[in-house]
């Protein structure tokens, strides 16, 4: 009986020690593919960043693009990025990035109506 209960406190702990195994050689290739996919949205982003409008200036701000809610959620996501899946994010990401930059430049706009009425002000 004693040899019995050994035996199976021996096994409880192999299969203890395979579980544990499997758990942290599934973490290690979470985190591959994490960093992978960190790896493939970064390099997307900095194309974005060398993309030029009509009048040549630079398209997208760096900032604006990785600050996007959608690329927010892809950058943690656990699974590996595809073209395909690129394919479907880009469009999020420019929206949110115009609509950013749109809300930046009103107030700029703004500030600097302001204060062209301050200093219209000022001068009387």
């Amino acid at each position: 009986m004693v040899e019995r209960c050994d035996r199976l406190m021996k096994d409880v702990r192999q299969r203890e020690i395979a579980e544990a195994k499997e758990r942290l050689a599934r973490s290690r290739d979470i985190a591959e593919i994490s960093n992978q996919r960190k790896q493939f949205l970064r390099d997307r982003i900095e194309e974005m960043t060398q993309e030029k409008n009509a009048e040549g200036d630079l398209r997208y701000v760096r900032n604006y693009l990785e600050t996007t809610e959608a690329f927010i959620n892809a950058s943690v996501a656990q699974r590996p990025m595809t073209n395909r899946a690129w394919k479907m994010l880009k469009p999020k990401i420019v929206q949110e990035h115009d609509a950013r930059a749109e809300e930046e430049n009103w107030k700029q706009s703004q500030e600097l109506l302001t204060k062209q009425k301050k200093d219209a002000v000022d001068t009387r």
